[in-house]
């Protein structure tokens, strides 16, 4: 089988011509030589550039673990500082009783937490709480309100942190986690720790001292200085606390766990370094460090190709020195070889758009060799064709004139024969005023049908013949007809070939008001629809079973039929559009037996052949 394929490949190289096979071989050799020399080229500096960078990304990352750590530090020494403050001790410690009347304690402690949060910007949110009832708290983000100590001592990180005997725990606070603080205006991390009484190490209150987010954004702004960067603080458990990116929006991102999904173990359980993964299809470039007073780690994700931007030139320049020895090697041979293979270009070329239907093809002969000779041979032959095909045109489309012509003569007998049949009864019945209201109707509808002769009309006209005849219908049977005619304005004024719905509004009549005895529903609607114009007769009549449906849909299958025999217009309709456009047009009929019938009739918005009082115009 492989070698067939070659052989197949040595066929196709020996029919090209004798340049082009020049070409080619001396592309090749050129292409191979410098993808060679590229491609180590690449490699090299693309080790060498990523090595650089990931040193410099660690370092980057492991700065801003060190600022959190020094954050996380002086938090934890501030709720020293409080926990151990004298007053905060004895307002902690005080019954309920003894906290009422110890005001001025009260209110250096509101102080002292106030002055804090104004001194430390780092810090957005500080409160105190204790369990013989005395709270305050202090915010910078517009969060108010902290829960009882009772309804504190239920949660989760207040467990952990009683656990902890006084030790500090870290935790992250989404902004709609509402059990530690009442109004949360923003994402937090917080450290809660306990409140301890000196003397006998009792819990007596519960301290919570969050950092300031946008303080925090700028410790690591530089690191999302790199396009599509990520960073990601992981928790001891290596589950994401938050994360932090200036990706766009990417289809294939499923989120930060979907990330952490593909990086590689050993980068969560390492201490810190650089690793390269794929993700989505990308190579990424992961760098990871931990903090030193919380077993949490900061993890910074870049794709590959930002870092080594400069590699991306390599290939650009190997194909540059290609292209120019390309050039150099064969413009000599290429210019000669085109004025040869020119004349038989242009013939070539003159075949392909005869081949797509254009029948008035010449080529300019400039020379006189055997390549002109066989040019003005070639002229004649597009010559004669043009003119059969002309002959054929002309005797196609009178063909189709006289067809047209014997179908729309079928139609008026037809429609007269049921519309006056209508007229009748009512005069029978000595209804003169709906007998006058239905003849002028009946005047108006033939002049509408008759459109001085001409075979299209306006959608609008078209609206206005269904109106009349509607009328003609409801007066003959009174209740037992409820009609809805709605059509867009903005296909108005579109123009299609008369009488081409009032075949089926009076099919879905007879089917209808005919054979059943309840109230018959016929709703005609028009439209735009994909730049086609698309109308909908819809009934509640008794439907039709899949045979009828067949012979109204293939007119072939019933071809002997005559007007009195059902289906006669509507078969009709369907010769005349085939006629005006083609493949162009479609007819969906959907009809269930006892649950009425659907049709749905697209029309292009100009038709193939348009035929006006035997004229031919815009025959295509």
């Amino acid at each position: 089988m492989i070698q067939a394929f070659f052989n197949k490949i040595k066929v196709s190289f020996m029919n090209l011509s004798i340049r082009s096979k020049l070409i080619i071989a001396n592309c090749i050799i050129i292409s191979i030589v410098a993808f060679s020399i590229g491609i180590t080229a690449y490699s090299l500096y693309r080790q060498t550039v990523t090595n650089r960078l990931s040193t410099v990304n660690l370092r980057d990352l492991k700065q801003v673990a060190n600022s959190i750590d020094y954050l996380q530090k002086d938090i934890i020494e501030l709720s020293n500082f409080i926990a151990s403050d004298y007053t905060v001790q004895k307002a902690i410690s005080y019954s309920p009783e003894e906290l009422i009347m110890a005001i001025q304690e009260q209110s250096y402690v509101r102080y002292l937490i106030n002055n804090l949060l104004i001194s430390k910007e780092y810090v957005s949110f500080i409160s105190v709480i204790a369990g013989n009832g005395f709270s305050h708290y202090a915010a910078s983000d517009r969060s108010f309100g902290i829960p009882t100590f009772q309804m504190l001592s239920e949660t989760e990180y207040y467990k952990k942190a009683y656990d902890g005997k006084g030790s500090p725990l870290w935790a992250y606070l989404p902004i709609d986690n509402t059990d530690y603080i009442t109004s949360n205006k923003g994402n937090k991390i917080i450290m809660f720790r306990t409140l301890l009484k000196m003397n006998d190490y009792s819990t007596k209150g519960f301290i919570m001292i969050s950092i300031n987010l946008d303080k925090l954004k700028e410790i690591y702004r530089s690191m999302l200085e790199i396009d599509q960067s990520t960073l990601i603080l992981l928790d001891e458990n290596g589950l994401p606390i938050f994360y932090d990116t200036n990706k766009p929006t990417d289809p294939g991102f499923n989120g930060v766990s979907d990330i952490l999904d593909s990086i590689p173990e050993k980068a969560l359980n390492d201490g810190e370094g650089t690793e390269i993964f794929t993700y989505n299809g990308k190579q990424l470039l992961l760098t990871f460090a931990p903090l030193k007073n919380v077993s949490w780690k900061l993890v910074n994700i870049v794709p590959l190709q930002n870092f080594a931007v400069n590699v991306q030139f390599i290939p650009v320049i190997v194909i540059i020195v290609l292209v120019f020895a390309l050039f150099l090697g064969f413009y000599f041979t290429t210019f000669t070889s085109s004025m040869l293979i020119k004349p038989i270009k242009n013939l070539l070329a003159s075949m392909t758009r005869v081949k797509q239907g254009n029948f008035k093809e010449t080529v300019r002969v400039k020379y006189n060799d055997e390549v002109g000779e066989l040019c003005l041979h070639y002229n004649d032959m597009i010559a004669n064709i043009n003119r059969l095909l002309n002959q054929v045109y002309t005797l196609e489309i009178e063909e189709k004139i006289a067809e047209l012509k014997a179908l729309q003569a079928q139609i008026n007998p037809h429609f007269l024969y049921n519309t006056l049949d209508t007229i009748y009864w009512k005069a029978v019945s000595g209804d003169n005023k709906s007998v006058q209201e239905m003849i002028h109707a009946l005047s108006k509808l033939f002049r509408l049908a008759l459109n001085v002769g001409k075979d299209f009309l306006y959608v609008r006209q078209e609206r206005e013949l269904i109106s009349y005849y509607l009328l003609l219908q409801e007066k003959r049977y009174k209740n037992k007809l409820v009609y809805n005619l709605d059509f867009s304005p903005n296909i108005l004024y579109y123009q299609i070939p008369k009488l081409i719905l009032q075949p089926f509004v009076e099919n879905a009549i007879v089917h209808g008001i005919e054979t059943e005895d309840k109230p018959t529903n016929v709703d005609i609607l028009g439209f735009m629809d994909d730049e086609r114009l698309h109308f909908i007769i819809r009934d509640n009549g008794k439907g039709m079973p899949q045979e009828v449906l067949d012979k109204l849909l293939n007119p072939q299958i019933d071809a002997n039929s005559t007007p009195d025999r059902g289906g006669y217009g509507i078969k009709n309709v369907i010769n005349r559009l085939s006629i005006y456009y083609g493949s162009k047009y479609s007819i969906d009929i959907k009809s269930e037996l006892g649950n009425g019938t659907e049709i749905d009739i697209f029309i292009p918005q100009t038709p193939e052949i348009n035929i006006e009082k035997g004229n031919l115009k815009g025959y295509v």
